[in-house]
């Protein structure tokens, strides 16, 4: 064999053999936790063999400087961000660095992305809150309750979810009574227990439970909502599973996204910007296409609330 043929064939082995080096790459950024490896296993499933991702996994010591550092070494196509702390590093990012171009990005699994990620370029990505809507009418067909005056509580920075949510209620027949208070109130667990009394007061078929994290911190729960909730015998519908948890009696309908199937969806936007040439068209943020249902009958019970329980098995887990 001639050595031009020699090296012919060995330049066809060695580019044979690293197929890997050719295909595009995505980067991942995410807190630990169960939930995340959920999604990224989402992800994974649909992306093998068509491209590949890097998992890098941020704590609360993590900065804007390492999030850039990670995006120069790996030089992805795309990044998924997850958890509000990660999207606040990335739109710091780009406030802090305007002039450089970061690649086209996705946010999921973090509260409230479109509002978190306002001003910010070259991100779309799935909202992690179900509309009220769709959680009351799932209410509305597993208990015997006829319900058409929901109660809200809210912080007067999140009205405009509030009003979207209100439509939304308002084309199934579903009204929705909202209290609303200031930040500074919603710091004191005193007025925060005086708005949730002045809501029940108005004559509500159920309670909606937003995912406002300021509405949510421990000290409200437990001086706020726990106490409430001994006196309140309606429905409660939330929008995380651990709100269900039967100690702390608040949650009797729990309807949230379903994490593998939300990696599915998010490879899914991954593959429109590959065919789009890696570039986003319309940052816009879409809902979840896939959601898992807990219902607490013991809760309920205790509230004289009663489930169809053939209405039952449409729900995918049943805490008694």
């Amino acid at each position: 064999m001639s050595f031009s043929r020699a090296v012919f064939f060995l330049l066809l082995l060695l580019v044979s053999s690293s197929p890997v080096y050719a295909i595009d790459s995505i980067l991942i950024v995410r807190p630990s936790g169960h939930h995340f490896e959920q999604i990224v296993s989402g992800i994974s499933d649909e992306l093998a063999g068509e491209l590949r991702y890097e998992d890098i996994v941020f704590d609360a010591k993590s900065t804007k400087s390492d999030l850039y550092a990670v995006i120069e070494r790996y030089q992805p196509r795309a990044i998924v961000l997850m958890g509000n702390r990660q999207l606040k590093l990335f739109r710091g990012l780009q406030e802090d660095r305007p002039a450089i171009s970061l690649p086209p990005s996705i946010a999921v699994a973090a509260l409230f992305i479109d509002r978190v990620l306002a001003g910010s370029k070259n991100v779309t990505g799935i909202l992690y809150e179900i509309p009220a809507v769709t959680s009351l009418v799932s209410l509305r067909s597993i208990t015997a309750k006829n319900i058409k005056r929901v109660g809200v509580l809210y912080r007067h920075d999140m009205i405009d979810m509030i009003e979207e949510n209100r439509r939304y209620c308002e084309s199934e027949g579903i009204e929705l009574v909202s209290v609303g208070i200031s930040d500074s109130d919603a710091n004191s667990t005193r007025k925060t227990k005086q708005a949730l009394r002045k809501l029940a007061d108005k004559s509500i078929d159920a309670l909606w439970i937003s995912n406002d994290s300021r509405l949510l911190t421990r000290d409200l729960i437990t001086r706020s909502w726990m106490p409430f909730m001994t006196r309140f015998n309606k429905p409660v519908v939330v929008g995380v599973e651990t709100l269900t948890k039967t100690q702390l009696n608040m949650g009797s309908l729990a309807v949230f996204p379903d994490h593998t199937g939300l990696g599915a969806q998010t490879a899914g936007k991954i593959f429109d910007l590959m065919d789009n040439r890696w570039k986003i068209e319309g940052e816009t943020f879409e809902q979840p296409l896939s959601v898992i249902k807990h219902v607490n009958v013991k809760i309920s019970q205790d509230r004289g609330i009663r489930f169809k329980e053939s209405k039952l098995l449409q729900v995918d887990k049943v805490i008694r």
